[in-house]
């Protein structure tokens, strides 16, 4: 998944610099990829009626935010062009940059940061009254959404995280072994899981000591192999929570707002969810 997002990023970086014609192409390309994405993520939510049409309005009045702030970052771009252009002036005659060109300077990104600062509040506002609209499962698709075009095999349509329900039916087939089968693949089990926890973690996982890790999941699978079927079902949630609670620390903590205003106010999600509705309308 990570190599083809490459590849097709690669595309649109050689056709950048082609003719504008090629440029419109990558462009349409990518403005397709991007509505792909956002189409898993509507087919992961699964939003109501409703829920579409609250999310379609506060898309609609981002847009409009968005327009209001092009505008004035327009104006905050000519004058940064224009200290930046003086600043170049000096550097290239090789002379020290004067106190008054460089407060100037400071003043003029200070004034940036502070629009890009307004500009973020009022989207956040929006998608605060997006999350108040979703239900928890919908929240928790959220937060393990990962843009793709395929979503992973087996996993739900957005893309996310896993629950402890696959770790508990993997500790009962490891318990189900014989000891012969369990002896000769015990290993090659535990680092089976342990790159199958890496590839769902989306490269949010930072292990320190992959071979100590390696060796807590053996150490783990070798107590499930001890305990009887009816130890394993009293001891099960137990011991799932055991098995991921160290990779479930290791992320941080998801920022929800950020993520409602990254997708869910995406200008590409306004004619999809039109669609949506239009569709449901007939």
């Amino acid at each position: 998944m990570v190599r083809k997002c490459f590849v097709l990023g690669l595309l649109f970086l050689l056709l950048a610099g082609c003719s504008p014609a090629l440029a419109a192409q990558a462009q349409k390309t990518a403005d397709l990829a991007r509505q792909v994405q956002l189409l898993n993520l509507l087919n992961g939510l699964e939003l109501a009626p409703e829920q579409m049409t609250f999310v379609l309005e506060k898309a609609r009045q981002a847009e409009e935010i968005r327009a209001r702030y092009r505008e004035q970052a327009e104006e905050r771009r000519q004058e940064t062009d224009a200290v930046l252009e003086e600043i170049r002036a000096v550097l290239m005659a090789g002379r020290v940059i004067p106190e008054e060109l460089a407060a100037r300077y400071h003043a003029v990104a200070g004034e940036n940061e502070s629009l890009r600062d307004r500009f973020i509040g009022e989207m956040d506002r929006l998608a605060r009254e997006v999350e108040d609209i979703l239900e928890d499962h919908q929240r928790y698709t959220l937060e393990h959404y990962v843009p793709c075009i395929i979503p992973p095999s087996g996993e739900a349509r957005a893309g996310q995280a896993p629950t402890g329900e696959e770790a508990q039916a993997l500790l009962e087939r490891v318990r189900a072994l014989s000891e012969e089968e369990f002896a000769a693949r015990r290993e090659a089990i535990a680092r089976r899981i342990f790159e199958r926890i890496l590839e769902r973690g989306h490269g949010r996982i930072l292990v320190l000591d992959r071979e100590a890790e390696v060796a807590r999941i053996l150490g783990l699978l070798d107590r499930v192999h001890a305990l009887s079927e009816a130890e394993l079902l009293v001891q099960g949630s137990q011991l799932v929570d055991e098995l991921l609670s160290p990779y479930r620390e290791a992320v941080p903590a998801v920022d929800l707002v950020a993520k409602i205003r990254q997708h869910l106010l995406d200008p590409e999600i306004i004619p999809l969810l039109e669609e949506r509705l239009s569709g449901q309308a007939k």
